[in-house]
């Protein structure tokens, strides 16, 4: 007799433990040849959270019994910040500017032969009771 019914869906799929054993086998494999093998790196980094995490716990702990001190620390960790940016600011000020500087020769003309420049700005208006209107009447 044949047998044209679908099989059922839980016997035709591998048990969850077996899915997830080869997802972290394939997990493994890609971390393995991603991740540059540096062991002092890892080492280092290690050691570097080990001792936020600690210094992070001991910070808390101080905060909870001395909350005065977390604030004037942080008061003072303020006015530092704010000192330095005035001083970095002040620096910035005085600092030469940036940019590129071209040497210009002076050279020297007679005083009959330089052409006169031309006045800057608008054109002066005659004014009432002038010495030029004086002479016309």
């Amino acid at each position: 007799m044949k047998h044209d019914a679908p099989m059922n869906e839980d016997l035709a799929r591998p048990p969850l433990s077996e899915r997830a054993l080869h997802l972290l086998d394939q997990l493994g494999e890609t971390l393995r040849r991603e991740i540059p093998r540096h062991p002092g790196r890892w080492l280092q980094a290690g050691a570097a959270l080990g001792a936020v995490r600690a210094g992070t716990r001991t910070a808390g702990r101080v905060a909870r019994r001395h909350p005065l001190l977390l604030a004037a620390a942080v008061v003072g960790a303020g006015v530092a910040t704010w000192y330095l940016l005035r001083q970095r600011a002040r620096r910035a000020e005085q600092a030469p500017l940036e940019g590129q500087a071209r040497r210009v020769e002076a050279v020297r003309r007679d005083a009959a032969a330089a052409p006169r420049a031309a006045p800057v700005g608008p054109p002066r208006r005659r004014t009432r009771g002038s010495a030029t209107d004086r002479t016309a009447h």
